[in-house]
């Protein structure tokens, strides 16, 4: 077996896969997902060992201070007390409390968390996957990243919409889960208040919003009702996906990232917007 030392410094695909105790189609879709640079030798893929080494190489600390510690290494379980509280400050350490509450009414921290958090699980996913040699925590935390995601572009929404009633002097209906919906009402919206004005040099272009549509649009196909990813079943109890899907997951964070980088932009112009017409007001 080749050791680190005594692997050549230009690999083909299936030396690169014997190295790292995965199989060559894995190396591939690697290389596919951009994870892995791959170099045409005479008209055949090659791999340098130094990317290989890279992508192999943990980018998650596991440490016993670090928080993936216990996610790599399980521990027993803590004993169960009735006596005890759920919610209660880190009796060990004040900077582990968190708080919640104060911040109801802000849709954009909200999906900002949901991003993140799906940012951080899809990372630790990789991170897994690759450190255990081809075990299948993809396939474990894939609905949750999902949910996740999702989640975080239907708060997005939300907030230019929650807005957008002091601003257009409108009412909206924030209980709606149909992402295709929403962003129906959100486009108008932000068409009317001129988004995608060109001399706005900082906000979107009609073919930028029309990506967003698309992109909503393929998503809401694979989880129309805001139920797909949270449980197997549907009400009705049918199978919630019917059909294999493949979802090549930096690839899906791409996007998400994408779709949420338009929508903080409409945000903040929305915001704006809402800025002039108050300012007007005070005249």
């Amino acid at each position: 077996m080749e050791t680190k030392d005594s692997l050549p410094e230009i690999l083909t695909v299936r030396e690169a896969a014997a190295y790292a105790r995965v199989t060559p189609r894995t190396v591939q879709r690697w290389i596919e997902e951009s994870r892995v640079p791959g170099v045409k030798v005479g008209g055949t893929v090659r791999i340098r060992r130094d990317d290989l080494l890279a992508v192999l190489t943990p980018s998650i600390d596991i440490s016993l201070s670090s928080p993936f510690y216990n996610l790599y290494r399980p521990t027993p379980p803590p004993k169960l007390d009735k006596e005890d509280q759920l919610f209660k400050r880190d009796n060990v350490d004040g900077r582990l409390t968190a708080s919640i509450g104060g911040i109801s009414s802000n849709w954009g921290i909200y999906a900002d968390g949901y991003r993140m958090a799906g940012n951080t699980l899809l990372e630790c996913s990789i991170d897994m996957h690759l450190r255990h040699q081809g075990g299948d925590f993809k396939a474990l935390l894939i609905h949750p990243i999902m949910e996740l995601y999702r989640h975080a572009i239907e708060l997005s929404i939300k907030e230019i919409l929650e807005v957008s009633t002091d601003l257009l002097d409108t009412n909206e209906d924030l209980q709606d889960n149909d992402l295709t919906n929403l962003w129906s009402r959100c486009r108008k919206i932000l068409e009317i208040t001129q988004f995608t004005d060109s001399t706005h040099v900082h906000n979107a272009t009609h073919d930028d919003l029309d990506a967003v549509e698309e992109y909503i649009k393929q998503l809401h196909e694979i989880d129309p009702n805001s139920r797909a990813f949270r449980y197997p079943v549907n009400e009705d109890s049918s199978p919630s996906h019917r059909e294999q899907i493949e979802i090549g997951l930096t690839n899906f964070r791409e996007k998400i990232t994408a779709i949420g980088a338009l929508l903080d932009k409409g945000s903040k112009w929305i915001h704006a917007c809402l800025d002039v017409k108050r300012e007007s007001q005070d005249y």
